[in-house]
């Protein structure tokens, strides 16, 4: 990234006025973690050609990345409104939302990633997770079902829908489940369980005591 960041110093140095040089050097300050000459050349990107969707994403993404969600939210959506198929501003945008609270704003820039990007499987598992926090269990099954047909098993993956399988009384599959997550994610995940109240119609059961002891 070092020779990119002088490749573009160079090519700046024969026209200072190329908005793209500045977006190709701030990307490779950022994966350098320069995050403050990057905002630099993103701003510099911008005042040169306010219509390139690219400088607001990248800039959001480093605001983000920051915990600045406030800016990043402003970035994505100045993105979006230069370029409305923008997926990758679309789904800055739907973290943005979830971590300020705007679950339903959230939900819709998700869906809105999946229609531009339909195999996207962070759109699907974070959708599933603010269905699931608000109790839509249908719904966050069927995107966590989407993502178990997309990434290989996963712990954190399988005992989500352990806890939604239980709430719908559906106690085989529940067990199913949580025996995958158990075996993918160990003794963190057996303590979890143990006191989790999703779980409670389980505990009356044998296989859930040996479950979760293993």
């Amino acid at each position: 990234f070092q020779q990119a960041i002088d490749d573009y110093s160079e090519a700046l140095k024969i026209n200072a006025n190329e908005s793209k040089a500045f977006i190709g050097r701030a990307l490779a300050h950022y994966h350098l973690g320069h995050a403050d000459d990057a905002l630099s050349d993103y701003a510099e990107a911008i005042r040169l050609n306010p219509r390139d969707a690219r400088a607001s994403v990248g800039r959001g993404l480093i605001y983000f990345s920051q915990a600045d969600f406030q800016r990043a939210w402003v970035n994505f959506d100045q993105a979006l409104r230069i370029n409305p198929d923008d997926a990758q501003a679309y789904l800055g945008r739907a973290d943005s939302n979830a971590k300020l609270g705007k679950a339903d704003d959230a939900i819709l820039d998700y869906t809105a990633v999946l229609r531009l990007m339909p195999d996207d499987v962070n759109a699907y598992y974070n959708r599933a997770l603010l269905h699931h926090e608000r109790g839509d269990i249908d719904t966050a099954l069927a995107d966590y079902e989407q993502v178990s047909q997309r990434i290989p098993p996963d712990a954190a993956l399988s005992y989500n829908m352990a806890c939604l399988l239980t709430q719908k009384n559906q106690l085989e599959a529940a067990f199913a489940q949580l025996e995958q997550a158990l075996t993918l994610g160990g003794e963190s995940i057996a303590a979890t369980a143990a006191t989790d109240p999703d779980f409670a119609p389980l505990r009356g059961d044998a296989r859930f005591a040996e479950l979760v002891r293993e």
